[in-house]
């Protein structure tokens, strides 16, 4: 974005090192000058694996770490979907069927809110892969998730909502009532 026209090459920062004054104050002048036109969620990984995650507000011209608690929202139906995450308790790092339960959770109370519509594009990551769930008739190309899909999403509604989720993608262990007894 600014540091191309900047000649700045992304390499150039070490994000253990202080940028110098003048820099800093040169580059927060084209920040503010700029316009990305709409608010933004941006998820990322490091090279340990580590996820972040961002919230960037175009008007305000602000960037927030939303690492913890874990989830972002914007638009019109940001405040409901927040609501209905910081319910269910969400956090990075959950299990990806439960995370992308959360999500569709979310998206479905954020229909009520002004332009918010009825398809949803869900991307569900880890540090090694990703899957991709849509109302839409083609994932372009993205591959699916066997679980990780509306129709089984939809199943899962019917089962969790309002439900505590935390057996949504967890190893169940058998109690030892369920274990096998021998025969006498």
């Amino acid at each position: 974005m600014e540091m191309p026209k900047l000649r700045l090459a992304p390499h150039f920062f070490d994000p253990n090192q202080k940028l110098e004054p003048e820099l800093n104050e040169k580059i927060q002048a084209e920040w503010m000058k700029f316009d990305i036109g709409c608010d933004l969620v941006i998820a990322a990984f490091d090279d340990t694996g580590r996820a972040y995650l961002f919230e960037a507000n175009a008007q305000r011209h602000e960037v927030h770490n939303r690492s913890f608690p874990g989830f972002a929202a914007v638009g019109t139906g940001g405040d409901n979907a927040i609501f209905w995450l910081s319910r269910r308790e969400h956090t990075l790092g959950l299990q990806p069927l439960r995370a992308g339960y959360h999500a569709y959770e979310a998206k479905l109370t954020s229909e009520g809110s002004a332009h918010v519509n009825k398809h949803i594009d869900l991307l569900v990551a880890t540090s090694t892969d990703h899957w991709f769930c849509t109302t839409h008739k083609s994932v372009h190309g993205e591959k699916e998730h066997p679980e990780i899909n509306i129709a089984n999403l939809k199943r899962l509604l019917t089962k969790y909502w309002i439900k505590n989720t935390d057996p949504i993608g967890a190893v169940i262990k058998p109690s030892v009532s369920q274990k096998a007894k021998p025969k006498r």
